[in-house]
C-alpha cells in the first residue's frame, strides 16, 4: 500500500527529494510492521499460554525487537534528513526562510538531535529511567549558561544575524556606537569590520544585536 500509493503521489512532483524520502522510508515501515506482529504474538503467548519461565524473558525479547526498530528508524530519520539538507543546499538561493550559509549549522543541530532522540528511546525501550539524567543535564545547561552567558549570548545572536541576515559580507554599516567600516567577515561569535584606515575591529553579535 505503502509503495503503490506513495511513490504514484511522488511520481508527479517536479523534486526528485520525496522520491528519495519514499524510498528511505520503505524499509523501516515494512520492519516496524513485521516486528510490531512479533510483539503482539509474544504479548498475547505469554499472556494466555505462559510459554516463557517469567516476564523477564519476554520484556527482553521485545526490548530487544524495540532497539531494532528504534535503530532502523534514527539510520532512516538521518538519510532523509541528510538528503533534505543536499536539497535544501541547492535551492537555498530562492528560499527565503533560512540564508545558505546557515545551512552547516543547521545540519550538525538537526544530526545532535538525531543522535539524541535514538539514545533516549533505546534508554526506554530497556526500562531505564532517564528522568533522573535529563534532571541534571538541565542543572548542568543552567550552571554553562550562567557561567558563559556572554558567550551563549554572542553564539544566538550570531545565529540570528546570520538568520536575518541584516547585512552581509562587503557590506558598509555604521553603527551606533560610530564603528564604521565594510564587513569582511560574519561569524557565530563575532563580526569583523574593516574601518576606513584599515584596521580591522572584532565586534561581539550582542552588541550588534542590540
Amino acid at each position: 500500500l505503502f509503495s503503490v500509493v506513495f511513490k504514484k503521489f511522488v511520481a508527479k512532483t517536479k523534486t526528485n527529494f520525496d522520491n528519495k524520502l519514499i524510498k528511505i522510508l520503505h524499509k523501516p515501515i515494512f520492519y516496524s510492521t513485521f516486528f510490531i506482529g512479533w510483539i503482539i504474538a509474544i504479548k498475547k503467548t505469554h499472556n494466555q499460554y505462559e510459554i516463557y519461565e517469567n516476564q523477564l524473558i519476554a520484556d527482553f525479547i521485545i526490548s530487544i525487537i524495540s532497539s531494532f526498530m528504534i535503530i532502523v528508524w534514527a539510520i532512516a530519520i538521518f538519510k532523509g534528513f541528510v538528503q533534505f539538507v543536499k536539497w535544501y543546499s541547492k535551492t537555498g538561493s530562492s528560499n527565503k526562510i533560512f540564508q545558505q550559509r546557515m545551512v552547516p549549522l543547521f545540519d550538525n543541530i538537526g544530526k545532535l538531535v538525531i543522535f539524541t532522540g535514538c539514545a533516549y528511546f533505546l534508554f526506554k525501550s530497556w526500562g531505564w529511567d532517564v528522568t533522573g539524567w535529563l534532571a541534571s543535564a538541565g542543572v548542568f545547561a543552567i550552571v554553562i549558561g550562567l557561567a558563559a552567558k556572554d558567550t551563549l549570548a554572542n553564539f544566538f545572536s550570531g545565529i540570528f544575524i546570520m538568520a536575518d541576515a541584516p547585512y552581509k559580507e562587503k557590506d558598509y554599516i555604521i553603527l551606533d556606537s560610530g564603528e564604521r567600516g565594510y564587513i569582511t567577515s560574519i561569524g557565530l561569535r563575532s563580526t569583523r569590520i574593516m574601518t576606513r584606515d584599515d584596521i580591522e575591529i572584532t565586534i561581539p553579535n550582542s552588541v550588534i544585536a542590540n
